[in-house]
């Protein structure tokens, strides 16, 4: 079973979410994962090409 709030994956029949603390309901939670890790790989990569670019900008002037 997956969190609704913070889309992490819990034991069943669980009552309460033991990472976020949001109240779940027992009736029929579809198991819909957010995309989190794809979102964060993204965020990793362009910070990371900022940081080669800003490095190459300055090693170079």
């Amino acid at each position: 079973m997956f969190c609704p709030n913070c889309g992490r994956q819990i034991p069943d029949g669980s009552k309460f979410c033991p990472y976020c603390g949001e109240k779940l309901i027992t009736e029929s939670i579809p198991e819909k994962r957010k995309p989190v890790r794809k979102k964060n790989s993204i965020l990793i990569l362009i910070s990371i090409i900022v940081v080669v670019i800003a490095a190459g900008i300055f090693l170079y002037t």
